[in-house]
């Protein structure tokens, strides 16, 4: 099973009592779309990326599933709580990350390790109890690798009431893609 797919699968139990998430990197729109299926219907879902084909892609990809409980941002994750607090929003159930580049997108353009470890620190204020946010982080490319030691080193310091599992396929080979769940207790 694909990481992304596993991680789907671990926020099952969460989407169930959700009433708001935010997938902070949409992409292609797999997260979100996972998201709006599996949340109540009177849940709130943000979306937020960089790039405009990204964008349009997932835009595209609700409209075709009938999908309109999501609202999407061409914006930086790194700009979420200013967002959210402008549209009445200071707590978030369920918060998804997918580090790195848009797949079939300009590999130049990266998510980089600040603004994703600024975007995170804000979602720690913004998670309810029993929250989570779910972070897939992608160490294969240069841009990746450095983001993910960055990472590592913001969760030395992560605060004593929230905890961090790491799950991937391939633990053996510093390359491979891993994802991160992070609750609050």
């Amino acid at each position: 099973m694909k990481l992304t797919e596993h991680c789907h699968q671990l926020l099952l139990p969460y989407c169930q009592k959700a009433l708001v998430a935010v997938d902070a990197t949409f992409g292609n729109g797999n997260d979100i779309l996972f998201l709006a299926q599996q949340l109540p219907l009177t849940a709130k879902i943000f979306g937020f990326d960089i790039q405009a084909q990204a964008f349009q892609k997932t835009t595209l990809l609700l409209s075709s599933q009938k999908i309109n409980n999501c609202q999407l941002f061409l914006e930086g994750h790194e700009n979420l709580k200013k967002i959210l607090a402008d549209h009445e929003v200071d707590s978030v159930d369920i918060i998804m990350f997918n580090l790195g580049y848009l797949p079939q997108g300009d590999k130049s353009i990266t998510t980089t390790f600040s603004n994703s470890i600024f975007a995170l620190d804000q979602s720690l204020g913004l998670l309810n109890s029993n929250g989570i946010i779910s972070l897939m982080i992608y160490p294969g490319h240069p841009a990746g690798e450095v983001e993910s030691e960055e990472i590592k080193c913001w969760l030395n310091n992560l605060p004593k009431n929230y905890q961090c599992n790491r799950l991937e396929n391939y633990p053996n080979k510093a390359s491979s893609p891993y994802l991160l769940l992070i609750t609050k207790r």
